[in-house]
């Protein structure tokens, strides 16, 4: 199970916003279509983090 909480546009996430995932990370950032889609930060449980540009949930390197 997930928490999000930011922006919704027809019950998905669409602007700014937080989700932690039941693997324990946590991403802030931008979303589009409820998928990470611009800037945020990834963090994993681990402390392991992502940060920069993501396009369709996906994190561009």
């Amino acid at each position: 199970m997930e928490r999000c909480t930011g922006e919704f546009v027809n019950g998905m996430m669409e602007g700014y916003g937080v989700c932690v995932y039941a693997d324990g990370s946590r991403y802030e950032g931008q979303w589009s279509g409820d998928k990470r889609h611009g800037k945020g930060t990834l963090t994993k449980l681990d402390g392991e983090k992502f940060t920069g540009e993501f396009m369709n949930d996906a994190f561009l390197i």
